[in-house]
């Protein structure tokens, strides 16, 4: 590891040490503005970790092949996506927030089944990731049969085809897959595979109203209601500190299984404080539990 990067995680590991050390004792916070000051303040400081654990060099290899490269994308695309939801929490923007809930959700559910498969997992996830490309090369080809292409849909196809001849993918594998669920498997499969069943119902699916803009998204973030009438709402909603926990834990597990998959951490230096970091949410939340009982519901 080169000097300037372990004088940086040094200096991470001893301001994460520091705020476990000093933070107030959690069962005596009573409001949410209590729980939120503090609960973002973890989330920083998890963020900066998981960033630091992500980016540890690998022993004796630099960088990372192809079969292995969609498990380190997937786990910085985690962390990406939950900085993005600390960055509307922190500012009071529920109504965002929960939008980055279900590709958050889905991210960690793909990572942890690649984890968990072989390399023909981490094949099929790449072959099935170009969908829209396949739409619209047939869609060019299709026009390049009736009359010439004009040079912005040709330039438009070549860069298709480079794309897809980059992913190792021939335009005739690319344009007769039917299938584009990662080895035929869908996300509720996904979830069967990783005894992970409940995560469905009260994850994947409760989060993809936010998404998809259902008229539960509607009338609980961008309408107001009078009587039978409803009216635009275009003030954000305070969140829920009970959206700091769940997706906290979820990233320290992620951060934990990739970096001991790939051997980034030898001297537990990141572990040991991710694990810590756990035992912090895990009693933010019991915490939660006791003195914030008649909370609302979250979205």
């Amino acid at each position: 590891m080169p000097n300037e990067t372990r004088i940086q995680l040094d200096h991470i590991l001893r301001e994460t040490g520091l705020f476990l050390e000093t933070a107030p004792d959690l069962p005596t916070l009573s409001t949410q503005d209590e729980f939120m000051r503090i609960g973002v303040r973890a989330m920083n400081y998890l963020l900066v970790l998981s960033k630091a654990g992500v980016s540890l060099p690998r022993p004796h290899v630099s960088g990372y092949l192809r079969r292995h490269a969609p498990l380190i994308g997937l786990a910085v695309r985690l962390v990406k996506l939950y900085e993005g939801y600390l960055g509307h929490l922190a500012s009071r923007e529920k109504d965002l927030a929960q939008v980055f809930s279900r590709p958050f959700i889905e991210t960690a559910i793909k990572l942890h089944y690649l984890l968990r498969s072989d390399r023909h997992s981490a094949r099929s996830f790449v072959e099935t990731s170009y969908r829209a490309e396949k739409e619209m090369l047939k869609e060019l080809n299709g026009v390049r049969e009736e009359r010439p292409l004009t040079p912005f849909e040709a330039m438009m196809r070549s860069d298709i085809a480079a794309k897809i001849r980059g992913a190792g993918i021939t335009q005739r594998a690319l344009l007769t897959r039917t299938n584009w669920d990662i080895d035929g498997k869908n996300v509720r499969t996904l979830l069967e595979d990783l005894d992970w069943e409940v995560a469905y119902a009260f994850g994947f699916a409760g989060a993809s109203h936010f998404v998809h803009g259902t008229w539960h998204d509607l009338t609980v973030h961008h309408l107001g209601r009078e009587g039978r009438k409803y009216y635009p709402d275009t003030d954000f909603e305070s969140p829920d500190t009970r959206m700091i926990g769940p997706h906290s834990i979820l990233l320290i597990y992620a951060m934990v299984a990739v970096i001991q998959h790939f051997k980034l951490d030898r001297e537990n230096r990141i572990i040991v404080p991710l694990l810590s970091m756990r035992d912090f949410f895990e009693g933010f939340m019991e915490a939660q539990r006791e003195q914030i009982p008649q909370q609302p519901p979250v979205g």
